[in-house]
């Protein structure tokens, strides 16, 4: 007989990890199986995904005073469509996870389909012109958003997507969910003189549970509109000027008012036999006055490996000046990869539109030991700081992940990580993950 919610269970169904989703996705990739075997170069390409995952974590919330242990049992799906020719491209993607989550107090079970996800894209090209149109939902719960090991070595974003160089510090237990619209078009690309302009709205929602921000304050369901125009001049075969007008405005429930925020960029481009230099000057009038910036880029292409830089100094919007910049570095090894990434940059909350300091360091290494086995060891460490009021919060993992090739279709991984979250609101916080995880991605063309 089912137990009622909110009763204790067994202390050995408590620690069994439920086998419902393991079994159903057995079923499922059993049906699609055979299907998925012929490959093809025509028509719509189908990609089916499943990744059978079972984890425990002795701190998921990143509390100051761990409740306990978290364990979880899920089955990640995943679906993709694709249609490409010369000129056009359309793809459409959903995902989602079922499974089971026992928390330590064993009252607030999540059970069945969570985390899902659709995006939908559209591109087309013609030798003048390029037209562009996305739309994405996905939602993600806080107390599990940590940075996958699998994304230390490729040193660009995280596992919600967030850029290197933006820090999106959200603590909490709440199931965020973003949404995005955007349209975009270029024109006059085979012509010296081309223009282009875009629009996008991002949506951020909070449910059933807390949402802090970087000063511990709770965060609000928030909404930001984007308009911009931007102008191509080729000087000449080398050289290449880029000028950019950006206008947004931010709103967010139970504050009265928009944050209107208009930018403007400048850059200058000259190609070089290693790589290009970039100078760029930018301007932002916000709600709390003006922000300018100046920086320079180098990208090398050296036999040591791709190498990018970037270097300038931002002036924020109480006047203070900061130093600025960025490196990454790839290098392919005889078996394997080291990538590392370094940046500082002073931009606005996505969160709640306040300006901050980003500082964010990672590297990561990944390692043949046969034709098809495979470590990888990872780690990541972000700061943001709040320049109007210095509140900070410093986050970081370190992980390593082991993995094997059964076929060239399925793959089995087990890694450990751990975390760590220094709040000034809170204070410190650390949690150990241990996960084992077994994936296969099907495709085949209709």
């Amino acid at each position: 007989m089912p137990l009622p919610v909110g009763a204790c269970r067994p202390a050995a169904l408590r620690a069994a990890p439920p086998a419902l989703p393991v079994a159903v996705v057995l079923v499922v990739s059993l049906a699609v199986s055979a299907a998925a075997q012929s490959y093809g170069t025509d028509g719509i390409q189908l990609s089916l995904g499943l990744a059978l995952r079972t984890e425990v974590e002795d701190n998921s919330a990143l509390d100051r005073d761990s409740a306990g242990p978290t364990s979880e049992a899920n089955a990640r799906l995943s679906l993709g469509l694709l249609s490409e020719t010369r000129t056009e491209r359309l793809s459409l993607d959903f995902s989602g996870t079922l499974g089971v989550i026992d928390t330590p107090d064993d009252t607030s079970q999540i059970n069945g389909f969570k985390d899902p996800g659709v995006s939908l894209s559209y591109g087309r090209t013609s030798a003048a012109a390029r037209l562009g149109l996305s739309a994405s939902l996905r939602e993600s719960r806080l107390s599990r958003d940590y940075f996958d090991i699998n994304e230390f070595d490729e040193g660009t974003t995280g596992t919600d997507g967030t850029a290197l160089g933006i820090i999106d510090v959200v603590s909490g237990t709440a199931v965020r969910r973003r949404s995005a619209a955007e349209a975009s078009l270029n024109w006059g690309d085979d012509r010296p003189l081309g223009f282009g302009t875009f629009a996008r709205i991002n949506t951020t929602t909070y449910r059933d549970g807390t949402a802090n921000g970087l000063d511990g304050s709770t965060l609000e369901d928030s909404r930001r509109r984007t308009l911009g125009a931007t102008m191509r001049m080729d000087l000449d075969a080398t050289r290449r000027l880029d000028l950019g007008l950006t206008w947004s405005d931010f709103e967010q429930d139970n504050t009265t008012g928009l944050r209107e925020t208009l930018s403007l960029n400048a850059g200058l481009t000259v190609d070089r036999p290693l790589g290009a230099l970039t100078a760029s000057l930018n301007a932002a009038n916000t709600e709390e006055g003006e922000r300018y910036g100046a920086t320079l880029d180098r990208s090398l292409a050296l036999p040591l490996g791709q190498v990018s830089g970037q270097i300038g100094l931002s002036r924020s919007v109480d006047g203070q000046t900061y130093l600025n910049g960025g490196l990454n570095l790839r290098r392919d090894l005889a078996r394997g990869a080291l990538n590392f990434g370094l940046s500082r940059t002073v931009s606005s909350s996505d969160a709640d539109d306040t300006e901050q300091l980003n500082t964010r360091a990672s590297l990561g290494l990944t390692q043949e030991l046969t034709p098809l086995s495979r470590v990888r060891f990872g780690v990541n460490l972000s700061k943001a700081e709040e320049t109007a009021t210095g509140a900070e919060t410093l986050s970081g993992e370190v992980g390593a992940s082991l993995s094997h090739d059964f076929t060239s279709d399925w793959t089995l991984e087990t890694g450990y990580s751990h975390r760590i979250r220094n709040e000034d609101s809170q204070g410190a916080a650390h949690s150990n993950r241990v996960f084992l995880e077994l994936r296969r991605t099907f495709l085949t063309r209709f």
